[in-house]
């Protein structure tokens, strides 16, 4: 027994290897590497090696005509593959791990399929593939590139029934895709969006961002990235000064700030599914002018919402913090937009608590004695805690700091080290030495994470912040009321109105990825052609992603009405104007016969002729048409007669390459003679 018939069982005629055919073979490999392509971040190195060695093993198969493997052989893979899933679930979770087993099943696919039947649960299989990838990506681009492993699918199937040339194929499939487009367009408008009948597991994504507790470096290394965080819309123009408030920090351990032992606790409960604790907080009773804004954030599987200061909101699926922030119920786990309100004046009559109040005063016992030494030099030179506000800002002006990405590490008595060694730091260093000093002076102060500023796109009329418009400041206790103070404009007063990009020289060259277009913003037109791209993500983004069952059914009562007749003749007339329109794009994309270059030269000719009132009989041959030329006495008879002669040689016996070329002649001769003798040839055909 040879070892080929040992791991192979005898192929029947419809199990051939060769029953799939070469190019069937092709479009469902390109199909399958460019869908697992999105999904590397999520698969684990031995997927990608059986894919590898599966589709090379049936590659080898289809070209010297083996046997496909025994049932034996292909049950011990399989067994062994799904073993190696468990460790992936374990420590990876169950959606990734899921993933890993629908990618490794559908490459050990490749070693079974023999018939159209298996072909077709196999690309049933990809186009799951492609469904699944939305959950980690729903950008626009993400949404045509699938598009087109789609197409690619169909052609797939296609080249199983309809054998024909590739480039035939795929424009046969892109006529049926644009066929089924308004369909499509009118499922995704009129179908009821229902709540999934199953909850999605948790995919364990790493998510990025500010974090409850906050280092100095941790927003520096923020600065680095250029990921987008989110994006916003205003009623009238953005307020200049854009503090987006994430997250307050009271309690610091002498290097990092850390939410407060209530707040923590308070958000843990918060954040549990049911609980109704956040439903007891108030938010302060702000005053003046109101400011709607829509807040679309990105994908984060975070709770907290990124709220300009004194926002509030009446979705019933945020809530507000101890803080005066927002957080949501639920994860951020799929694309929402939310709509809140800015006050403009602060509450009158706030009060603190005296919890609260030694909260933001606490400090470690001991450490940074020449920050503690300067807060009680300014406390005793001061009147009031606004004036010993006023002179902290004053000295942060005046001591010559330099606003970096890049400052040098500080150890022991940090804060000592950067206002009186390095001098050199970035705004969570300067925000938390305001702090300290605040609350060495005697004075309730935190420290605040977020974001400041964003990109305005004013001809959209939108806002995009990224990870690189990471923040922090501090909010003081005065006059009733908690008081922004930024020292880092004290150091550089630009950062209020531009990005880290354009204040820090060489920030562009930090941003993460050399294909992002943000690394090249200072060359115009890459920047322009990355804003039109973020003009279209930000339509796909509200037309589609957000286009929620509450969008839906304000647009068709709209439209239509919401009584169920009306929604029923909104059904049957769109069904009848896609089948209108799937026909007219079938006969839009029907093409006459294209007529070979030999014969159109010949009817050129026809065509003279007519025009000087010697048309060519429908039972008329060629030969007797020219005959009935020559006896006509026509003056461009002798050029018909010697077209009429190279057509009907080339047609019937042989066609020389510069046939066409005498022929083009011999046309423009004809035209010449029948242009210049048109009234001979008239009184001739007259006396015939």
């Amino acid at each position: 027994m040879s070892l080929i018939s040992f791991f192979s069982r005898r192929a029947s005629p419809e199990l051939s290897p060769l029953g799939v055919g070469h190019q069937t073979l092709f479009w469902l490999t390109l199909s399958y590497l460019l869908l697992v392509i999105p999904f590397y971040p999520q698969l684990n190195l031995f997927v990608y090696l059986v894919a590898i060695g599966t589709i090379s093993g049936r590659y080898i198969m289809h070209m010297r005509q083996l046997p496909p493997p025994k049932r034996w052989l292909l049950n011990a893979l399989a067994v062994v593959s799904g073993l190696f899933i468990i460790p992936l679930w374990w420590y990876g979770g169950l959606l990734e791990s899921m993933i890993n087993l629908l990618v490794l099943g559908t490459s050990l696919k490749f070693l079974e399929f023999h018939e159209k039947r298996d072909m077709g649960i196999h690309v049933l299989a990809l186009f799951f593939l492609g469904g699944v990838l939305f959950i980690y990506h729903q950008e626009i681009w993400m949404a045509a590139y699938l598009l087109l492993t789609q197409l690619l699918c169909f052609v797939t199937l296609l080249s199983l029934y309809r054998k024909s040339p590739a480039p035939a194929q795929l424009a046969f499939t892109g006529k049926l895709l644009l066929q089924s487009l308004p369909l499509m367009l009118l499922l995704f408008v009129i179908m009821p969006r229902l709540s999934p009948l199953w909850q999605m597991p948790d995919a364990k994504q790493a998510s990025t961002g500010l974090s409850e507790r906050i280092a100095p470096e941790d927003i520096s290394h923020l600065a680095r990235s250029s990921e987008r965080v989110f994006r916003a819309t205003f009623e009238g123009e953005p307020p200049a000064a854009r503090y987006w408030r994430v997250l307050v920090h009271e309690w610091f351990d002498g290097h990092s700030w850390n939410l407060s032992p209530a707040t923590a606790s308070w958000l843990s409960t918060a954040k549990t599914p049911g609980s109704r604790v956040a439903d007891s907080i108030t938010p302060p009773r702000w005053q003046g002018k109101i400011q709607r804004y829509t807040l679309m954030p990105d994908v984060n599987n975070q709770h907290w919402i990124y709220a300009l200061e004194r926002s509030t909101t009446t979705d019933a699926s945020l809530v507000m913090t101890p803080y005066q922030g927002l957080i949501s119920r639920l994860p951020q786990s799929q694309a929402r937009q939310f709509t809140l309100e800015r006050h403009e004046e602060e509450a009158p009559g706030q009060t603190l608590s005296t919890q609260e109040r030694q909260v933001n005063l606490q400090l470690p016992a001991s450490g940074n004695p020449k920050t503690r030494e300067l807060a009680l030099s300014l406390r005793a030179q001061s009147h009031s805690d606004a004036e010993v506000a006023q002179r902290a800002m004053d000295f942060f002006r005046s001591q010559g700091l330099v606003y970096t990405l890049e400052p040098p590490p500080l150890t022991g008595d940090g804060l000592d080290q950067l206002l009186f060694v390095t001098k050199q730091g970035f705004c969570a260093h300067f925000a938390s030495s305001f702090a300290f000093m605040m609350r060495a002076a005697g004075i309730p102060a935190r420290l605040v994470s977020g974001y400041l500023g964003g990109e305005y796109d004013a001809a959209a009329h939108f806002l995009t912040v990224y990870q690189y418009d990471a923040h922090a400041w501090v909010e003081v206790w005065l006059d009733g009321h908690w008081q922004r103070f930024d020292p880092t404009l004290m150091v550089a007063p630009g950062r209020l109105g531009q990005g880290v990009t354009e204040l820090v020289p060489d920030a562009a060259a930090l941003t993460d990825g050399a294909l992002s277009l943000n690394r090249y913003r200072a060359f115009p037109l890459v920047n322009e052609m990355r804003m039109l791209l973020a003009q279209m993500d930000f339509r796909w983004s509200v037309w589609v992603l957000n286009f929620t069952s509450d969008k839906q059914e304000e647009l068709l009562g709209k439209l239509w009405g919401k009584g169920l007749l009306s929604r029923l003749g909104v059904l049957l007339g769109g069904a009848l104007l896609c089948v209108v329109l799937a026909w007219l794009i079938h006969r839009i994309w029907q093409r006459a016969p294209k007529q070979d270059l030999l014969l159109r030269r010949y009817l050129q000719g026809c065509q003279l002729m007519a025009q000087s009132g010697l048309a060519r009989h429908h039972h008329e041959t060629a030969s007797h048409y020219a005959a009935r030329i020559v006896a006509a006495d026509h003056p461009a008879q002798a050029h018909f007669a010697e077209l009429t002669a190279l057509f009907c040689h080339a047609r019937y016996q042989q066609q020389s390459s510069t046939v066409l070329q005498t022929m083009s002649r011999l046309l423009e001769e004809i035209k010449n003679t029948v242009k210049s003798n048109r009234y001979k040839i008239s009184n001739k055909i007259n006396n015939i």
